[in-house]
């Protein structure tokens, strides 16, 4: 469960450096979404949109309200830290904040990982653990590329999406510990989903 509750923002850059250091804050957002719901969130781009997934992501800073996942307040966690409870943000701004168009697309796979293991060790990429997990995220996510050292920038935009929705997946398997292996998805352009597999 994904609950907000009167949260609101101002309209400076986002703590994470948020792409949109403008547009409209927040003010007063609440909703709830239970597990295998989708919220969406339409209007006109720049009227809060990108302000309220990188709010929940923590990429922003939350001027009042809460956000609870699963019960517990979040909004003070940091992103690492709310990434892993299970939260993920998906930017709409594929080709400026999502990928680094240069860059192969296994290594775009595993951006938001960098300097954890298993894909990095004494800070180190291990090229090998990066490329078969890429390969089974292409095949998952059905990823049109020649292969996955091609370079992300040349990919079709459709495919520059689902290399986005891939990445932000749970990627390093839920420790013992872990009572939920969900994840809240939050995308800019669609909203937010307490199961992202319902977004594919």
């Amino acid at each position: 469960m994904l609950e907000v509750v009167g949260l609101g923002t101002t309209s400076g850059g986002g703590a994470g450096g948020g792409h949109d250091g403008g547009g409209v804050p927040l003010s007063d957002v609440s909703f709830r979404i239970a597990s295998g719901e989708v919220l969406g969130v339409a209007g006109i781009d720049g009227h809060g949109q990108g302000h309220l997934g990188e709010a929940i992501a923590g990429q922003r800073r939350c001027t009042v309200g809460s956000i609870r996942l699963d019960g517990r307040r979040i909004e003070q966690l940091r992103v690492r830290e709310r990434r892993r409870l299970g939260v993920r943000y998906v930017t709409d701004d594929r080709l400026y904040e999502g990928i680094v168009g240069s860059l192969g697309v296994a290594v775009n796979l595993m951006l938001k990982q960098i300097g954890e293991r298993p894909f990095w060790r004494w800070g180190r990429m291990d090229r090998a653990a990066v490329r078969r997990r890429a390969q089974a995220q292409i095949e998952e996510y059905g990823i049109r590329t020649p292969s996955p050292d091609t370079r992300a920038g040349t990919l079709s935009g459709g495919n520059i999406q689902k290399l986005l929705l891939a990445g932000s997946s749970r990627t390093i398997p839920a420790s013992s510990s872990s009572t939920s292996p969900r994840t809240a998805s939050i995308s800019s352009r669609w909203g937010a989903c307490a199961d992202p597999a319902r977004l594919r």
